[in-house]
């Protein structure tokens, strides 16, 4: 089970929003939607990222004070993600 399915199991709706500003893009859409709840995957930043740029979670919680952000893990082989890849 992907995370997406498993999240429109539980009764989410997931969305896929094009943006060329991932703030912006999400903003847009948790305005548009209404939503005060956002579910994220958890996303390491990697290289020189992890020094120079804030988490995206913290940059959104400073853009929309109101949304409560949840981080969700990445799966692991042990609870059921693909170790093909």
């Amino acid at each position: 089970m992907t995370r997406a399915s498993g999240s429109v199991d539980l009764g989410a709706e997931v969305l896929r929003v094009p943006a060329s500003d991932v703030i912006a893009g999400l903003e847009q859409a948790v305005k548009d939607k209404g939503a005060t709840h956002l579910f994220l995957a958890r996303d390491e930043a990697r290289g020189l990222k992890r020094f120079t740029e804030r988490p995206l979670p913290d940059r959104l919680i400073d853009r929309m004070p109101h949304l409560d952000v949840h981080l969700v893990g990445a799966p692991t082989p042990a609870n059921g993600a693909d170790s093909s890849r």
